[in-house]
C-alpha cells in the first residue's frame, strides 16, 4: 500500500524526531526563562509652564531677624561683662542680669526704664561723696545749658548728636575722672567727635 512506507519511515526515525522536538522546545523555554529583563525606563520630569510660574512668584524666605542685642555692663555692678538680652529690654533688665548694683552703686542716677540699644555700654555710677557733691553746683547758672557734672543720661541724650551710648560714656568719664572742669574735655577726651562738639559747646557747661 502507498501509505505504508511513510509509516515505516516514521517508525525508523521516531527517536530522532522526538529528540529534535524536545531540543526545539527546550530552546524555546530557555529563551523565555533566561531572557534578559528589559532595562528600566527613565522618565524625565519636565516642569510645566504653570509650575515654573508658581516657582517664580513664590516669595523668597525672609532673613531671620535678630532677636537678641548685646550690651556691656560696667562700673558699680556685681558681675560686669557682656550680656545678651531680648530686643526691647530695659536698663533695669540688664542690671538684674548682671546681679544688680554693688553697695557703692547709685542706680538712682540711671534711667532704669530706658530701652537698651545694641552695643550700648551701661555704666553704674558710684555714689558721690557728700563733700564732693557740695562743691558741684546743683543747677546750671546759665539758663538753657546742661551741666555736664549733674546731668543724667536721659538729659545728655537730648543734646544734638549725642545718643544714649555717648551719654553713657560722658557719665562714665566723670565718674572715673571726677567732675568736668571745662567743656573742651568732651573733645580732648574724645567723648564726642569734632562735629558734635561744635553743635553742643554752647549748650553745655561744667
Amino acid at each position: 500500500m502507498s501509505g505504508r512506507p511513510g509509516f515505516e519511515w516514521l517508525g525508523r526515525h521516531r527517536a530522532a524526531l522526538s529528540v529534535s522536538i524536545l531540543a526545539v522546545v527546550g530552546v524555546g523555554v530557555g529563551l523565555v526563562v533566561f531572557r534578559r529583563p528589559d532595562p528600566p525606563r527613565i522618565v524625565l520630569h519636565q516642569s510645566t509652564p504653570q509650575a515654573a510660574q508658581q516657582a517664580a512668584t513664590r516669595p523668597a524666605a525672609s532673613p531671620q531677624v535678630a532677636s537678641l542685642l548685646v550690651v556691656h555692663l560696667s562700673g558699680e555692678v556685681i558681675a560686669p561683662g557682656i550680656y545678651r538680652l531680648p530686643v526691647g529690654a530695659r536698663i533695669d533688665d540688664a542690671l538684674k542680669a548682671a546681679g544688680g548694683p554693688t553697695g557703692e552703686g547709685d542706680i538712682h542716677r540711671l534711667n532704669l526704664a530706658a530701652r537698651l540699644a545694641d552695643g550700648q555700654q551701661i555704666v553704674v555710677p558710684k555714689r558721690i561723696d557728700p563733700v564732693l557733691a557740695a562743691r558741684i553746683p546743683l543747677a546750671s547758672p546759665a539758663p538753657g545749658r546742661v551741666n555736664l557734672n549733674v546731668a543724667s543720661v536721659a538729659e545728655l541724650d537730648q543734646l544734638p548728636g549725642v545718643g544714649p551710648v555717648t551719654a553713657q560714656r560722658i557719665v562714665a568719664y566723670r565718674e572715673q575722672h571726677g567732675p568736668f572742669t571745662s567743656v573742651e574735655q568732651l573733645r580732648d577726651a574724645k567723648l564726642v567727635n569734632a562735629a558734635t562738639f561744635e553743635k553742643i559747646r554752647d549748650q553745655v557747661e561744667p
